[in-house]
């Protein structure tokens, strides 16, 4: 299933996003690993200062 994005402000910028419409991730930034560039996902409700996952942001 692809992810389900909803954005706040922009057409590009995607604020939130779920696969399910139940477990839902907040961006938070941008991180690097290995010299390329990734956009940082934290699940809704962590306490956590870290990222849950990430995405490898692609040049279109």
């Amino acid at each position: 299933m692809c992810r389900t994005a909803m954005g706040a402000g922009g057409c590009n910028t995607e604020r939130f996003r779920s696969t399910d419409f139940i477990h839902f991730e907040e961006y938070i930034g941008i991180t690097w690993l290995n010299s390329e560039q990734y956009e940082a996902w934290r699940i809704v409700g962590s306490k956590s200062s870290k990222a849950d996952s990430i995405t490898k942001v692609t040049q279109g």
